[in-house]
């Protein structure tokens, strides 16, 4: 209804910085573990299959978020 990436409501509802309690929202585009078909969109071609040597790298990437995340989780629960 309101379009793709429109709104924050997690981050919003749910995260309240003043309080030490973070939300982190991410979105992410199908082209980072699948090939999007070229031209029209048919029942033939999607949804396009999940490429795991495609996502590895993503995997990598949003592997390290989270680490970084609870990290900082950790390093807030000291403070």
């Amino acid at each position: 209804m309101d379009g793709r990436f429109k709104g924050g409501y997690i981050t919003r509802h749910h995260g309240r910085p003043d309080a030490q309690i973070h939300a982190l929202q991410m979105e992410l585009a199908c082209r980072g573990y699948l090939v999007e078909p070229v031209g029209t969109l048919t029942s033939a071609n999607w949804p396009a299959p999940y490429d795991a040597a495609r996502a590895a790298m993503l995997r990598t990437t949003l592997g390290r978020v989270l680490e970084d995340c609870l990290s900082f989780a950790s390093v807030q629960t000291r403070a």
